[in-house]
């Protein structure tokens, strides 16, 4: 995977693509079929916005225990 960060998200594109964001969990907003993953780094900040339809059941587990800073 790719290193990425935030301010590099502003300028390219990394759709479908893996990549590594080095940086902590900002907050995390839990709905019904989505999952908003704020995340920042030294160089700003990005929100993540997961469908949880399209990940595995084991990366959701992951995702619940998720917590912020």
């Amino acid at each position: 995977m790719k290193k990425v960060y935030t301010s590099d998200v502003k300028f390219e594109s990394f759709v479908g693509n893996n990549v590594t964001i080095p940086g902590w969990v900002k907050s995390v907003r839990r709905h019904k079929n989505t999952v908003f993953v704020d995340l920042a780094d030294s160089t700003g900040f990005i929100q993540t916005i997961i469908d949880k339809s399209k990940f595995t059941h084991e990366f959701l587990s992951l995702l619940d225990r998720l917590t912020e800073e």
